[in-house]
């Protein structure tokens, strides 16, 4: 039995479906090889291809809906901002329709006044709004105070629209980490003053449980 004809041109580097291999004339069997790799279910790329975060995020967001957007983990990555290790690849979708079912991906369900941007071609929360984020899902204070100080490090932001944004989006915050809030804005402030690149010691209320 002859191979299926390659009607068009598919760029193997790039996440493709297995509706896409078999228009290409790519075989199950091919596709299951050693020369194709898994992403999500259902989304292949070359074998050759090294999988980053930048690659997931594409991924998952060519399956989602249009108006979704790297988010959390996948957003902190993707700024090259220091966040915990986390397997999922994180999105956020408009509404709760909208969820993307897959294994490897998170989907959370966004506010209509979250900010977002664009960076390398992918849609993803600006730092600040990835600041929020992970706040409201639970990431501890101390955490939180070193993702803010590497996005003043790296100029993504200042210390007067990091804490507007904090302000602005405290509804969605645990209300724990409300109550410290100021606790952030004195350690950047210390941190970050004229004259002063970097003090050795956080604010005592970093250490309280």
């Amino acid at each position: 039995m002859s191979l299926p004809e390659r009607n068009y041109k598919l760029d193997v580097r790039h996440p493709f479906t297995r509706a896409d291999a078999r228009a290409a004339g790519i075989t199950v069997k091919e596709l299951i090889g050693w020369r194709y790799q898994k992403v999500f279910y259902n989304l292949y790329v070359s074998a050759a291809v090294v999988i980053t975060p930048q690659l997931r995020a594409r991924a998952a967001l060519q399956l989602a809906n249009p108006d979704s957007y790297a988010s959390h983990h996948t957003a902190a990555e993707l700024w090259k901002l220091p966040v915990p290790h986390d397997d999922h690849t994180h999105i956020t979708v408009p509404e709760h329709g909208a969820r993307l079912r897959r294994q490897g991906v998170k989907s959370h369900v966004g506010q209509s006044e979250a900010q977002r941007t664009n960076r390398a071609g992918i849609s993803v929360s600006t730092p600040e709004q990835t600041f929020i984020d992970l706040a409201a899902i639970g990431l501890n204070l101390v955490d939180l105070v070193v993702f803010g100080d590497a996005m003043l490090k790296a100029k993504l932001t200042t210390i007067p629209l990091l804490i507007k944004t904090i302000e602005g989006g405290m509804a969605t915050v645990p209300g724990s980490l409300c109550g410290r809030r100021s606790c952030c804005e004195r350690a950047w402030t210390r941190r970050w003053r004229p004259g002063c690149v970097c003090l050795s010691s956080w604010p005592d209320c970093l250490s309280q449980p």
